[in-house]
This record gives C-alpha cells, sequence and structure tokens, in this order.
C-alpha cells in the first residue's frame, strides 16, 4: 500500500509539473492581469501624497534629533556617558609611550644576552 503513494506521488509531479519557462510565463502574466486591475491616482493626489510623506519624514527626523540631543545632554549631565573622548594627540602619546616602553626592555633584554655571551 506504501509503495502504491509513492508511484502516486511520483506520478502526479510528472504530469501535472509545468517547465520551468511555462510557470514563469504564467507568473509574469498573473502580475502584468494584477496591475491591470490596480487604480492608480492621478497627478494631483499624487501630489498630495507625495508631500504628506515628505512632511512627515521631515518631522520624524526633527523629532529624532530633538530626542537624541536631549537624551545625551542628560547622559553628560549625570556623568553616565561621557561625550568628550581623548584627543588624538592623548592616544598617541600614550602609543608612542608604551612602543618606547617595549622597545626598552627590548634592548634591556638583549644587552643582558650580549652580556651573558661576553663572559663566557
Amino acid at each position: 500500500m506504501a509503495a502504491d503513494k509513492k508511484g502516486d506521488k511520483n506520478k502526479k509531479k510528472k504530469d501535472g509539473s509545468k517547465s520551468l519557462w511555462k510557470r514563469f510565463k504564467k507568473f509574469f502574466s498573473d502580475i502584468k492581469a494584477e496591475l491591470k486591475r490596480v487604480t492608480w491616482p492621478d497627478k494631483k493626489r499624487l501630489k498630495s501624497n507625495t508631500g504628506i510623506v515628505l512632511v512627515i519624514v521631515v518631522i520624524s527626523i526633527v523629532m529624532i534629533f530633538i530626542f537624541d540631543t536631549a537624551i545625551t545632554s542628560i547622559f553628560n549631565a549625570t556623568g553616565f556617558y561621557d561625550y568628550k573622548s581623548k584627543s588624538n594627540t592623548e592616544t598617541t602619546e600614550t602609543i608612542t609611550e608604551s612602543q618606547a616602553e617595549e622597545t626598552n626592555n627590548e634592548n634591556a633584554t638583549e644587552s643582558s644576552v650580549a652580556d651573558i655571551t661576553e663572559t663566557e
């Protein structure tokens, strides 16, 4: 009985499946038919809707800017978040100092190795 079901499924696949090209053709013809049913707005309504969208976008940008500025100033005032970071010169000086220390350590190691080899 299980073999019969498998045979039926395979038959349906072979008989009912369409070629890839036919499926693409049907897909695009369905899209074309659906787009013919759409009620498109006239120019006046299109301009009005576009203007409304642009106004909402600008209002959203302004609101986000205001909230961001307010939250940043609150965090800076409470000390939770310090926006003033180290300047590039301070960072460069720190890196230079640590590199100098590493170089001094390497030179000290090399000189001690040289001293040991000279004494032998």
